[in-house]
């Protein structure tokens, strides 16, 4: 089950995650997971939020701690996709959360794995749907195809060390 950010997030690994990063000083780990990771793998439309602009501070070799997100947050307005009045509360919660200092790394393998998991479900669910309606002729190489695209984002994951190798 994947914990609402409204329920506990300290128990959603997304939010443990921003908050590790929002902290962090391991720019290897950081580094990395700047890399592999992206907005759509964050179930939590204002986590995966967070996680660009943090992305976007990182790539352009500006500061991405607590102070630095919510500036640039506020810069972007409204069309940030986090409305100007809630910006302050959700960088409050996630600076807020406790997590271990040396494991961002792990939480972000967890981000990933949550998010490989909904992408295998949508595409067993996708092929269900095509299972039903497609011409015979068209099944396998539909399911090839998909096959490939899920086995290319494993690979990504494995290769920036968010999966056991």
């Amino acid at each position: 089950m994947i914990v609402d950010a409204h329920d506990n997030p300290q128990d959603d690994p997304e939010a443990v995650l921003l908050s590790a990063i929002l902290w962090s000083r391991d720019h290897g780990s950081v580094t990395t997971i700047c890399q592999s990771l992206s907005r759509e793998d964050f179930y939590t439309d204002s986590f995966g939020i967070v996680f660009a602009t943090i992305k976007d501070q990182y790539e352009q070799g500006r500061p991405y701690n607590p102070a630095s997100i919510r500036s640039a947050l506020y810069a972007q307005g409204d069309s940030s996709g986090i409305a100007v009045g809630q910006i302050d509360s959700l960088i409050s919660m996630l600076t807020g959360l406790e997590h271990l200092p040396g494991r961002v790394a792990h939480y972000a393998h967890q981000v990933a794995s949550r998010s490989y998991r909904r992408q295998f479900r949508a595409m067993a669910e996708e092929l269900n749907k095509r299972g039903q309606s497609f011409p015979e002729s068209e099944l396998y190489p539909t399911f090839v195809e998909e096959g490939k695209k899920q086995r290319e984002k494993w690979e990504h994951y494995r290769d920036h060390y968010l999966f056991e190798q």
